[in-house]
């Protein structure tokens, strides 16, 4: 029993020591540790020096703390281990945060009232390169560099000297703060003019404004497309469509509410369909069908050439006067498969029954008859004309 009661203040001491405790006092600000912390999965920084301690992040402010002995702290699996696990390298550790109090920080014109902390306000020391001034609050503070390190004016960063090239003296700052102040008490009286009086004062532009080149539209007229079912009804400006031309390598087809114009490659440059764009020939590797092919595919379209349907001229008046196909094009016939309320982004296509170079469309309850562009087929598997070869219809007229 009392062999017991002995170890009992050693049991006590052995548990202070292993769960030490630390001030909120004890914290350093630090911008890293996040305002709000998440307990199950909590931040963890490493030290700028010593691979034995790392920073733990609580309510905005980072916590020194110990590595048990022997270990040290390894960023990558954010926690203290063996140096052979940890792997702790200097080169990771961040620097110490800046400390500093509000009580500090002295008025300056050029330091806003609200802060943003994605890009803050920093301003050169005005006798020192191994300072710098940070705004906060429309309040400066003083902040010392690294040891060895110098205020970069141009990188907005303390680095090296060879880097920061600081050249920094009382005599030039004077003059710069001078002028940087007349500035900003210029801004300040054309504000308070501004408000007073309640008229928009235009900005100050330099004498030569930068121009910049625009690039050309494309001219086309809206009556030149044509109808094409590859091309969707409602376009997206920031995904644009584009087809490839049938026969021509140096032109395209781009889409535009539901139609297809024709458009030039610039010169000395091919449309690519894989790149989606016009390029030098050894990158756009347009590959057109041989003449041959083209020309077989391009007689046996000639029988549904469908131009008179675009054409107010050649069009029939008269209801009486039209054929069967073109009843079935621009009025529609009637079909149970066509649904009573269409759906823009999936629209429903049947196929024709005898040839493959045509197609229905419902509308309203309604299929009409689409004929495909020249030397294409309609392919049900991709729900959309292409060549024959993609397309692969096996209807025969």
């Amino acid at each position: 029993m009392k062999v017991f009661i002995a170890i009992i203040p050693l049991l006590l001491s052995v548990g202070t020591f292993a769960n030490p405790t630390f001030r909120f006092e004890d914290g350093v600000i630090d911008p890293r540790c996040p305002a709000f912390d998440n307990p199950m999965n909590p931040f963890h920084l490493p030290h700028a020096r010593d691979c034995g301690k790392f920073l733990k992040c609580f309510n905005g402010r980072a916590f020194t703390i110990d590595c048990p002995p022997g270990q040290e702290y390894g960023p990558k699996i954010q926690r203290c281990d063996y140096p052979s696990y940890a792997q702790c390298s200097s080169a990771l550790a961040q620097p110490d945060p800046a400390e500093f109090r509000f009580e500090d920080g002295v008025d300056d014109a050029r330091c806003p009232r609200n802060d943003d902390p994605m890009h803050p306000l920093h301003l050169p020391h005005p006798t020192s390169c191994q300072k710098f001034l940070k705004c906060f609050s429309g309040l400066r503070f003083e902040l010392d560099c690294p040891p060895g390190q110098q205020w970069a004016a141009h990188l907005n960063r303390c680095d090296f000297p060879s880097i920061a090239k600081c050249k920094r003296d009382a005599a030039t700052f004077q003059v710069d703060q001078d002028e940087e102040i007349k500035e900003v008490e210029v801004i300040n009286e054309v504000n308070e003019v501004q408000d007073s009086l309640d008229v928009a004062v235009e900005e100050t532009v330099d004498d030569e404004p930068e121009i910049v080149a625009l690039p050309m539209k494309a001219e086309f007229v809206y009556n030149a497309g044509i109808p094409d079912i590859r091309c969707p009804r409602t376009d997206d400006p920031f995904r644009p469509i584009h087809l490839p031309h049938a026969t021509d390598c140096g032109k395209f087809q781009k889409c535009f509410d539901g139609r297809a114009y024709v458009l030039n490659c610039p010169p000395g440059q091919e449309f690519g369909a894989k790149i989606n764009r016009c390029d030098y020939p050894q990158y756009a590797q347009c590959m057109l069908p041989k003449r041959k092919n083209l020309a077989k595919m391009m007689k046996k379209a000639a029988a549904y050439d469908d131009d008179y349907y675009y054409s107010d001229e050649e069009f029939p008046l008269e209801s009486s006067e039209w054929t069967d196909e073109q009843r079935e094009m621009i009025a529609g016939v009637p079909d149970i498969r066509c649904p009573a309320t269409d759906d823009d982004n999936n629209p429903v296509h049947l196929t024709h029954p005898k040839d493959c170079g045509k197609f229905y469309k419902c509308y309203d309850g309604r299929a009409y008859l689409i004929v495909c562009p020249a030397g294409q087929h309609w392919s049900v598997r991709y729900d959309r004309c292409d060549y024959p070869k993609v397309a692969k219809c096996t209807i025969r007229p």
